[in-house]
């Protein structure tokens, strides 16, 4: 739960930004900063608890985070040229560092795509019939290698992501507040 609190707060580092820029406040800035606060408090992917009642809203607070995490790389796209090249550094090391926080995700999800080919093209060459899937060792053989990619947990996976994600938000509003 103190992870979930501890990067929902990492969202407010743009609330610095825009003192130290001497930067008004914009309606978009704070309600992004908003939703990926409500969003952080809900979270339930890296295997975190969520915060009850957010974490029974994660998937609206997902989605209304990528809407505006889609509007700020807007922002940032149509002022690229007018950023200076070190911010345009910090955003690119802000983006490898949310690929890091996620490494995670998208090693399962790479991982399930490497399984669910291997079964197809045995599928394909005959080795597995789906005709005769009624022996319990066949099925064992196809689902059990995708219930453990996607069950796998390590403790190791948290501390990236609480480090690269909260790293991410730093970076991230530091590049948007530039381009305001």
């Amino acid at each position: 739960m103190w992870i979930n609190i501890f990067t929902a707060f990492t969202n407010l580092i743009a609330y610095y930004y825009l003192d130290v820029y001497n930067i008004k406040s914009v309606y978009s800035l704070n309600l992004t900063i908003l939703i990926s606060f409500l969003y952080h408090l809900s979270e339930t992917k890296h295997d975190l608890p969520g915060i009850y009642p957010f974490n029974r809203y994660t998937g609206l607070f997902l989605n209304l985070d990528r809407i505006f995490s889609i509007y700020g790389l807007y922002i940032v796209c149509i002022n690229l040229f007018k950023l200076h090249l070190q911010t345009i550094g910090i955003g690119i090391l802000g983006l490898i560092c949310l690929a890091v926080s996620e490494y995670n995700s998208i090693k399962k999800f790479l991982h399930i795509c490497i399984i669910l080919k291997s079964i197809i093209s045995q599928i394909r060459k005959n080795k597995i019939n789906l005709k005769s899937l009624q022996n319990l060792k066949d099925i064992k053989n196809i689902i059990f290698p995708l219930i453990k990619v996607i069950n796998y947990k390590h403790k190791s996976n948290l501390i990236i992501f609480i480090f690269f994600h909260n790293l991410w938000h730093c970076m991230a509003y530091y590049v948007y507040i530039r381009c305001l």
